[in-house]
């Protein structure tokens, strides 16, 4: 019985971290592909094919922050790895993995309907830019979340 109370603090970060890299790719997958398809219809266009090489860049941002989350957290575990540490890993994996989720479909939705209007309307690149500007901050504040709980001192 003690080894198996012993391994739930593993169980829970697996858990966390198979979430965070599934919901991060997930979204950021779908930001990048909506946007190099979206993107194609109006490709007759420069600046539409600029602005969607900004936003593959942009949504493909997702999974690395996730990335590098996971690194750190793996880093992290050793034979003393406790049930507090691994519920703020778990609970930091599932803010950014929701985040990086939400803001990766958020990121293909303004490239779909963005793509339409800058093809039709050039004056609204300001405002395609500060939407993206503006989903990657939620991202950016979801990321330093994470790291805040990772590195809050529970042991």
């Amino acid at each position: 019985m003690d080894s198996y109370q012993e391994s739930i603090p593993f169980l829970l970060i697996t858990v966390g971290l198979i979430s965070l890299i599934s919901l991060t790719a997930y979204g950021s997958c779908y930001g990048m592909t909506l946007a190099a398809t979206a993107s194609s219809l109006y490709s007759q266009k420069k600046q539409v094919l600029t602005y969607s090489y900004i936003a593959t860049i942009m949504s493909s941002s997702i999974f690395f922050q996730a990335f590098i989350l996971v690194m750190i957290i793996v880093s992290r575990i050793d034979k003393d790895y406790s049930l507090g540490v691994a519920a703020a890993h778990t609970v930091s994996s599932l803010l950014l993995g929701g985040t990086g989720y939400a803001v990766g479909i958020l990121m293909g939705n303004i490239s779909k309907d963005g793509f339409c209007k800058l093809y039709k309307q050039p004056k609204f690149s300001i405002s395609f830019v500060l939407l993206y500007a503006t989903a990657e901050v939620i991202l950016l504040f979801a990321f330093m979340g994470s790291l805040t709980l990772i590195y809050s001192g529970l042991k």
